[in-house]
């Protein structure tokens, strides 16, 4: 289901075919030294197929445009949650702002292990 309401249209990951977007994201930030990137292409990968119980179209969220993806917000199983920006999107506070809003309101549901779970932050910082 996409979502248009927002000022960023978003969509559930939904095909094998947006694995790649994911990776040339994740690649475009590593390269990019201004904000540190919380993942790797090999992370995406594992993450992605390490468990039967993650599936990628109710934990992961792409935002895009008309130049492609700017980023994805990953609610993993247990008491984790993820978000990664297109080195082009990183000044855009109301991107960051709808993924975290879909972030929250995910974590409203409660985990793989049917236990409610307190909301953290974690920031890696550039230094």
């Amino acid at each position: 289901m996409t979502d248009d309401t927002g000022p960023f249209p978003s969509r559930p990951f939904s095909t094998p075919t947006d694995v790649q977007p994911l990776l040339d994201l994740v690649i475009a930030a590593n390269g990019d030294a201004r904000r540190p990137s919380q993942w790797h292409v090999g992370d995406v990968r594992w993450q992605m197929f390490r468990s039967d119980t993650f599936d990628p179209a109710t934990h992961i969220r792409l935002w895009s445009d008309d130049a492609g993806l700017l980023g994805f917000a990953w609610r993993d199983t247990g008491a984790s949650a993820f978000l990664q920006l297109h080195p082009r999107a990183y000044e855009d506070a109301a991107l960051e702002e709808a993924m975290l809003t879909w972030i929250t309101a995910e974590w409203s549901v409660r985990g793989d292990d049917g236990a409610a779970h307190a909301f953290k932050t974690y920031a890696l910082e550039a230094v």
